[in-house]
């Protein structure tokens, strides 16, 4: 997959790389929706036309998630045309957007970037960059001596619930959750992190206690984004990690283990209690008001009328995250239903505004049938890379339930580069182990005394 000369590839990177870092900032306002024009697109615009010429050009064939990707995009805009038909004819109350049906093909070009970063750099060291880099962002959020570009713009006060680089918490929630499940896989990067200690001893107390430094750094902080779903994902990932390094047999590992599960737990707990952001919000997460809601509100919605700013019911009695979202869904959902013709291709991309607050139910409703199974092909072409990516495409799924995660820049971007550089290494790996060694003629000689 790599197609330039060494220092045009160093070039292109050190036009790119630096896109992973930087927060969002939107040049050119879109009109109602919160990704405008941005420095990145030029780059990308550029950097896309050179990587589509060279592939064109060297006569590559087409992987499978290259494939599904230019699959993903036609299907889009096919949806996108039907939307216009059925609103045409008075079927459907909102227009999709095209946008969103090429914005993927787009954030793909990261996939593209990472392949040729392979060449140069690991992809360990770029994530523990960014990393250190959204952990002096959040710190400085947290003490209130910064700010943090949102999608309504720059935010002077994001202490309660810290946005990192990224442009709401949610989504700097799935970032360290991304960040965290190719850290805890990486063993090249522990095991230098034991070998800077000397001491047997402590290099085998260092082995073990990483994983769970990791996840009292990475719990922290997720915390402070107060993203929920993400230390759901956060925890599972961890409980599979350990359980796969835990032995029986060690009695250190067991000690350990008893002795930090509870600490790191409890510290977690109490964080949460003590954080606003989250503790207040979920007072009324599990009631079954909202399930009375959800009944309510599909009875009365007015399916000609935009729900959002027209919402039949109050919010006063209900947890305020499910109220917004249930309004949301029931529209899309009976909307769908009511719409036998959407069933295959769906209501089309961007029918849902800019933010469903849930990505698996958006894809199935804007998407359809067919287009919920080329997503869920392409998505399995990225966990099928190595364990890293296998892992952070199930944190990534797990955020979906109540975030449109696919369609968040950062997330995306960082998702696919690493997805790219892991896919390209593998790949050049298996193509010398298939190269067949050069045959040379075995001849006696006789060697001169």
């Amino acid at each position: 997959m790599r197609f330039f000369e060494n220092k045009l590839s160093l070039l292109i990177l050190l036009f790119t790389l630096p896109l992973l870092f930087l927060p969002k900032i939107n040049l050119i306002g879109v009109q109602s929706e919160t990704a405008g024009v941005r420095i990145d697109d030029f780059v990308l615009l550029l950097i896309g036309g050179l990587f589509m010429l060279a592939h064109a050009l060297s006569h590559q064939r087409l992987y499978k998630v290259e494939g599904w990707m230019l699959i993903l995009t036609g299907f889009g805009i096919f949806s996108f045309l039907c939307n216009r038909f059925l609103l045409e004819y008075e079927y459907l109350y909102m227009d999709a957007k095209i946008l969103y049906a090429i914005r993927l093909l787009e954030y793909f070009l990261f996939f593209y970037i990472g392949a040729l970063a392979s060449y140069h750099v690991r992809s360990s060291t770029v994530i523990r960059l960014l990393f250190l880099w959204n952990l002096l962002f959040m710190t400085l959020q947290k003490l209130n001596l910064a700010g943090a570009m949102t999608v309504l713009g720059y935010n002077t006060d994001a202490s309660s619930r810290v946005y990192g680089i990224a442009s709401f918490p949610s989504e700097m929630g799935l970032l360290l959750n991304l960040m965290f499940c190719h850290m805890i896989f990486d063993d090249t990067s522990r095991s230098r992190f034991v070998n800077l200690f000397a001491s047997p001893i402590v290099r085998d107390f260092c082995r073990k206690f990483y994983l769970y430094g990791l996840f009292g750094l990475f719990g922290i902080f997720v915390v402070f984004t107060g993203n929920r779903i993400s230390i759901l994902a956060l925890f599972l990932c961890f409980i599979y990690r350990l359980k796969q390094e835990f032995s029986w047999r060690s009695v250190s590992s067991i000690l350990l283990m008893l002795c930090l599960i509870p600490v790191l737990l409890n510290g977690v707990f109490i964080l949460i209690t003590k954080t606003a952001a989250i503790y207040e919000r979920s007072a009324g997460l599990f009631s079954f008001k909202n399930l009375e809601l959800a009944t309510i509100v599909w009875d009365k919605i007015d399916m000609k009328t935009n729900p959002i700013g027209n919402e039949v019911i109050s919010a006063e009695q209900y947890d305020a995250s499910w109220w917004m979202r249930i309004h949301k869904w029931i529209y899309v959902l009976k909307a769908y239903v009511e719409t036998p013709a959407c069933y295959l291709q769906g209501l089309g991309p961007g029918f849902a505004w800019a933010a469903l607050d849930g990505g698996l139910l958006r894809i199935l409703m804007e998407y359809g049938l067919i287009g919920a199974f080329i997503f869920w092909k392409f998505f399995a072409c990225l966990a099928r890379i190595n364990q890293q990516t296998k892992w952070m495409m199930i944190a990534f799924l797990i955020n979906m339930i109540f975030f449109d995660a696919y369609l968040a820049y950062k997330t995306m971007s960082v998702l696919l580069f690493t997805c790219g550089h892991a896919f390209e290494r593998k790949h050049r790996a298996l193509r010398v182990q298939e190269t067949p060694l050069p045959s040379f003629p075995c001849t006696l000689t006789t060697l001169p005394n």
